[in-house]
């Protein structure tokens, strides 16, 4: 929920314009860490996030998020977003910059009404070392209604440091309560600051041919969420009822933020072969469940 006194523009901008040339920032940098991700302290529903290409040369994907205040003396909250858009040149020095092309872009003036204008964002930024960077967006609005100006600084911090936020867009740190029909989910744990799956517990009833049912049960621990919040996971099955069956296990989980709410969906597909008095027993399951975070810590200063 957006605080009383902001109103909010949602601002999904490509960046379609021409970038501006790296130049020198003003304090002196490194290079970034190839191939990593940079995260900032999410703003409302942005996730402050850099994208280094495999070579360490370009910004690949990134957004950006924060508020700037209007000449009708309200503060509005802007978000901008670029995937899969060209790469920004970082410079030798760690230093990089922005300037989107002008374009439409619409705000609220009230609950129930609202304006388009035009909006253009620029930015500046620092890798002052390997594992952090500071950045400078600076936002512009123009409408028939009102204008908006300001800037915002961001510090980000590459995925798996100590700077990194325990929450970001997609993810936070600790437990998640989910359930499911036949499926028991006894324990779910994330680490948002290494993008991983702490450990998860869980059992399911699986129905056979013969019509017995069994019961399977998984613990699962160490694994990494992509940065889109999602986790695949394949293997082979646990024992069920008792003996090890020939067959394999399939896991999707998948975690988002939404109105300031973390949650998580899953399914798990059972798929095995057991020998029950001399005959061979298929036991073919797709099991679904979904939940909420509960408890962890806050995110860092």
């Amino acid at each position: 929920m957006v605080p009383r006194g902001l109103l909010r523009i949602v601002s999904l901008i490509a960046f379609a314009g021409i970038a501006a040339l790296a130049g020198p920032g003003s304090a002196q940098g490194v290079a970034p860490a190839k191939g990593q991700t940079y995260h900032g302290t999410p703003s409302f529903d942005v996730d402050p996030l850099l994208e280094i290409s495999r070579d360490g040369k370009e910004l690949r994907d990134r957004s950006f998020g924060g508020v700037i205040p209007c000449t009708d003396g309200r503060k509005r909250f802007f978000g901008v977003t670029a995937r899969g858009e060209a790469g920004i040149p970082i410079a030798a020095d760690g230093s990089f910059s922005f300037t989107d092309t002008p374009g439409k872009s619409e705000t609220d003036i009230d609950q129930e009404k609202s304006v388009t204008g035009i909006e253009q964002t620029s930015f500046t930024g620092t890798f002052i070392s390997v594992d952090k960077a500071t950045v400078s967006v600076t936002t512009t609005f123009r409408s028939a209604r009102f204008n908006c100006s300001g800037t915002t600084v961001l510090t980000l911090s590459r995925a798996g440091t100590a700077g990194a936020p325990f929450r970001n867009g997609r993810l936070a740190t600790g437990s998640y309560r989910a359930r499911g029909r036949g499926i028991e989910i006894r324990y779910l744990r994330t680490f948002a600051p290494l993008a991983a799956l702490e450990r998860l517990r869980f059992s399911a009833r699986v129905a056979c041919t013969n019509g017995i049912r069994y019961r399977t049960t998984f613990d699962l621990s160490g694994f990494r969420i992509s940065r889109r919040g999602v986790l695949r996971l394949a293997g082979g099955s646990s024992a069920i009822g008792g003996r090890q069956p020939r067959g394999t296990f399939r896991l999707v989980l998948a975690f988002s933020r939404k109105g300031g709410v973390y949650r998580v969906r899953g399914t798990v597909r059972l798929r095995g072969l057991v020998k029950r008095d001399g005959r061979r027993v298929n036991c073919i399951n797709h099991k679904t469940f979904d939940g909420r975070f509960t408890s962890g810590p806050k995110n860092l200063p």
